[in-house]
């Protein structure tokens, strides 16, 4: 909307309101000239017509008027769920109101105090509430991530000891050359881009070998609930859920999401606070708030997310809250995440919009367990476009994957696997289904391959 800042120095403006017979307000600017008149007099005001004239947009004023009166009388009522507009909402109120919703029982239940009717707005209402104990943690890592120091074993005197590595350390070595990825010459996915200014193909390669060095950085570690005692891999799965649907119904861009769970592990991880029950919301939406800083071009506003907490937590505490997660991370946001490798081994896989689908469904789906964070996200990424190929019922992999990715199939298929088998750990947390059953998304939870 155009404001007065936005007139030339020499002119201001001002609003006349007129009423007619019939109770409309119209209204309308006349402008002057800062300038006197020749006979040393101010200039008479000009009419110059309506807003709509001016600004060169209709601007519908009572409807504006209307709405915030509205807005102001619903926000003066006592917070009931039972009480709804009389007015139609707008899109956005819709999809925040039934965020706040599905939100209602969640911080009561951090606390363990939630006592709801309803199951589907108490989702920690089976989860106990005394400190979890390291036993019941669900960390157990499939394959190692690379790099990672093995530890020798003990040896009695004059034994010899052979270390045996993981599959996922030596399937480069063991990768069959006579395989499809080998039989054929890669394609260079760069090449019908390099006259787009946009796409900086002069750079990518050497962007994406930064990514790859970074990456390592860029992970938690996943056995930092041994010092959060007070908080579960469970519900670290419910705030996910609940923050991809904040994600999706505030219409943000997808890279929100990943780069607000990396900030999420990583934080609990490094600070040197027990993270609360009753605070864990409140740090994740003071994650998606910085995330939307960061990676969209307009964030989502504080409160909205005020709003969508139930008002369990004020805008003060989220901007507090926001201040000691850069702190603890030293201010550290700008790192690859998952969703970055993705678009990279997408284009060089050929994939279609169905296995696009597949691929962020999957990792979504992925997100919600805690063993994953112990993955680099390249290789998450790659796991991801493998799984998404076998639903298209392609090759696994290829030679222009191998040459990108710089990950064999045999390094990859294990993780693949894990994946497919974490796809039914979570089942009462829909979020990801319910998004990628939609028309819109080709409903590819319905295709998800059972085993590769």
């Amino acid at each position: 909307m155009s404001t007065i800042s936005n007139l030339p120095s020499e002119v201001t403006t001002r609003k006349h309101v007129k009423t007619d017979t019939d109770g409309n307000r119209d209204v309308t600017n006349r402008t002057k000239a800062n300038a006197p008149s020749k006979n040393g007099k101010p200039t008479k005001f000009k009419h110059s017509g309506t807003t709509s004239a001016y600004f060169g947009a209709a601007k519908d004023v009572n409807k504006a008027r209307g709405v915030r009166k509205r807005d102001a009388t619903l926000a003066a009522l006592p917070q009931d769920d039972t009480i709804k507009p009389v007015e139609e909402a707008d899109e956005k109120r819709l999809a925040l109101k039934s965020l706040k919703d599905g939100a209602h029982g969640i911080s009561k239940a951090i606390e363990g105090e939630a006592k709801s009717t309803k199951a589907n707005l108490n989702p920690f209402q089976n989860i106990t509430q005394s400190p979890i104990k390291y036993e019941t943690l669900d960390l157990d890592i499939v394959a190692p991530p690379k790099n990672k120091t093995l530890i020798k074993p003990a040896a009695a005197k004059n034994e010899t000891v052979v270390l045996e590595l993981p599959p996922a350390l030596t399937a480069a070595a063991a990768a069959d050359k006579s395989s499809y990825q080998y039989s054929h010459d890669f394609h260079d996915i760069d090449k019908r881009d390099e006259d787009d200014d946009v796409c900086v193909t002069e750079y990518v390669a050497d962007m994406y070998e930064y990514f790859s060095e970074e990456e390592h950085r860029s992970r938690a570690d996943p056995d930092y609930m041994i010092v959060q005692t007070e908080i579960s891999p469970k519900m670290r799965a419910i705030l996910i859920d609940w923050l991809a649907l904040v994600c999706t119904k505030s219409k943000l861009c997808p890279d929100v999401l990943y780069l607000t769970v990396n900030v999420l592990d990583r934080f609990l991880d490094k600070t040197t606070e027990n993270v609360t029950k009753k605070n864990l919301q409140l740090v994740g939406t003071a994650c998606v708030f910085i995330s939307s800083k960061y990676e969209d071009i307009y964030h989502i506003p504080v409160d909205d997310l005020v709003y969508l907490c139930d008002r369990a937590y004020t805008a003060e505490q989220i901007y507090e809250m926001e201040h000691k997660i850069l702190k603890t991370l030293n201010y550290q946001i700008s790192l690859p995440t998952t969703y970055k490798f993705l678009l990279r081994f997408l284009n060089a896989g050929s994939c279609g919009k169905q296995m696009i689908y597949m691929s962020t469904y999957i990792l979504e789906l992925s997100m919600l367990s805690i063993k994953f964070i112990d993955y680099l996200p390249s290789e998450l990424a790659a796991a991801a476009v493998m799984i998404a190929r076998r639903s298209a019922d392609r090759n696994l992999w290829s030679p222009t994957l191998l040459h990108y990715s710089g990950y064999t199939e045999e390094e990859i298929l294990p993780v693949a696997r894990e994946m497919i088998k974490a796809t039914t750990k979570y089942p009462d947390l829909t979020s990801a289904k319910r998004k990628y059953s939609s028309e819109r998304k080709l409903k590819v939870a319905y295709i998800l391959p059972k085993s590769l």
